[in-house]
Parts: C-alpha cells; sequence; structure tokens
C-alpha cells in the first residue's frame, strides 16, 4: 500500500510522522463521543463502546487521556446564539525521558448534525448576526486549552488534528496559538477560519507551522479543496503544507470520506510513502 507525499523527505524525517496511524485513529475515536453540552465542548465517551476494538489498540495502550476537569467551560457571549456541535478532547504520551510530552488536541467533524452544516457553510453563515459558530467557539476557546496543557507540562510538545470539519477546526486552532507545532488535517474542509483569528496572532502563530494535509484519493471534499488551492496554493513556508494523498479506500467519493476506513488503512504496516512531483 503506498501514500504519495508533496514532500517525502520533510515528511517521513518529522518527529510527529511515526505517530500519523494514532492520530488517524484519535479523529476516528471522537466521533464516539455523544456530545450534547453545547457549553462545554469537551468529548463525553459515556456511551461510547469502541475504545476495546483493534483499531484503537495502540491509543488504548500508549496514550492517556487528560482528565476533563482541568479544563474550565469557555467564555461564551450572553448576546449570540451558540451554534452547538463542537467536540474535541486532549490526550497526551511520553515519547521518553530526555523529550518532551506530547500533546494532542483533536476536534470531532460533521456527525449528521444540523449545526454542522451551519458550521460547514460558514462562508455565508458568519454573516448571520448574533450567531457563534464552531470555528467562533474554537477561536475562543484553544488559548484556555493550549495554557492548561503547557501548566500540566511546560515543555510540552502540541499537535492539532481532526477530520472533515474537524480538520478545518484543527487548522484554525493552530491559528490562534504559536504552541501549536504540527496539524494533521484528514479528508479536510477547506474552510480554516485564518481571517477570523486576529492578525497579530495568526501570523506569530503560522510561523514554523507544519500542516500535513493527509486524504484519501477521490474523497468528496477533495475536490473543494482542489478549487480553493488554485486561488491559494499550498504554502511553502509559515506555514508549510504538506500534501499527503492516500489510495485505500474503493467506493464512490462519499466511502472515501470515511475516518475510520483512512485510519484502518494507515496502520497496515506495509505502507510506503512516495514522492509526488506533480504535487506543489
Amino acid at each position: 500500500m503506498k501514500i504519495k507525499a508533496s514532500d517525502k523527505d520533510f515528511a517521513l524525517a518529522h518527529p510527529t510522522w511515526p505517530y500519523l496511524a494514532d492520530v488517524a485513529s484519535f479523529c476516528a475515536y471522537i466521533y464516539e463521543s455523544k456530545h450534547k453540552d453545547p457549553e462545554n465542548p469537551i468529548a463525553d465517551y459515556s456511551e461510547a463502546k469502541g475504545i476495546g476494538s483493534d483499531l484503537y489498540a495502540s491509543i488504548r495502550n500508549n496514550w492517556t487521556r487528560v482528565d476533563p476537569e482541568n479544563f474550565s467551560k469557555p467564555s461564551l457571549p450572553k448576546c449570540r446564539k451558540i451554534i452547538g456541535g463542537l467536540v474535541l478532547d486532549v490526550w497526551h504520551r511520553r515519547v521518553s525521558e530526555t523529550e518532551p510530552e506530547l500533546f494532542i488536541l483533536f476536534f470531532r467533524g460533521s456527525d449528521k448534525e444540523i449545526n454542522d452544516w451551519w458550521t460547514n457553510f460558514r462562508w455565508i453563515t458568519r454573516f448571520v448576526p448574533r450567531t457563534w459558530d464552531q470555528y467562533s467557539q474554537v477561536i475562543e476557546y484553544t488559548s484556555h486549552v493550549v495554557a492548561q496543557i503547557l501548566k500540566l507540562s511546560p515543555k510540552a510538545t502540541i499537535i492539532s488534528a481532526g477530520h472533515s470539519l474537524g480538520g478545518g477546526l484543527a487548522t484554525a486552532a493552530s491559528y490562534c496559538s504559536p504552541h501549536i507545532e504540527t496539524v494533521y488535517a484528514f479528508n479536510s474542509s477547506p474552510v480554516t477560519g485564518y481571517f477570523s483569528v486576529d492578525r497579530q496572532t495568526r501570523k506569530r502563530s503560522r510561523e514554523d507551522l507544519i500542516i500535513f494535509r493527509v486524504y484519501e484519493k477521490g474523497e468528496i471534499l477533495a475536490y473543494a479543496r482542489g478549487v480553493m488551492q488554485v486561488i491559494w496554493p499550498l504554502s511553502k513556508k509559515d506555514p508549510k503544507v504538506i500534501r499527503i494523498e492516500c489510495d485505500f479506500t474503493a467506493g464512490n467519493f462519499v466511502q472515501k470520506h470515511s475516518m475510520t476506513a483512512l485510519a484502518q488503512s494507515l496502520q497496515v504496516q506495509e505502507v510506503q510513502v512516495e514522492q509526488d512531483d506533480k504535487a506543489t
């Protein structure tokens, strides 16, 4: 099984690359959350049954969830309607005794909720007055989450990740804090909320930022990202965006969008990475 990278050597040398399959598994697992509280976006797995499956064996054995009690509720504006649906979680692992702890902040994507689709169409819905969508909530909440992570581990390495809408939210989070060093966006929405972040904050946060756009060839959002790439070509620095194209899943463009299928494929040990000279 093979995948193509727009910068193979850089991807393989990146310190978080060995955890690609784990990051993908987290982005699948968060869909197990049956979250219903718009005022508290931390994932709720009280009804989840899937953590014991083989797909999640590595994260179950090698990672630890950060206690949700560590994170205070975000400051929500009273004068706006909160567009619910935001779900996020934080886990961590010790890489080695000499390296800083690795923390992952990851976001759920669209989950058949009307509020998710409101956020997906942010280019239009953001002009509706007195509403506060998931991107606005991420912009407000990210600094609080990162501050708490740094209290737990002052030298932490932090990555953000997500699938579909969650990939867009993860990218938005990275523009909100210079402490988020790497993003893994799987089959991601082309919406990133970049221009909604304070200009000075986003300028500072994008310095040395690495964004891996990992996607299944032919999945439904690939076409939207392709259009956007014509307008805004892949950035090569600040942030450096690396395209990772997979060709694992058979079926139509909706089936190819599945996070579970992509996570399962990335766990296969025979995966090889090829240089994609056409990716720029």
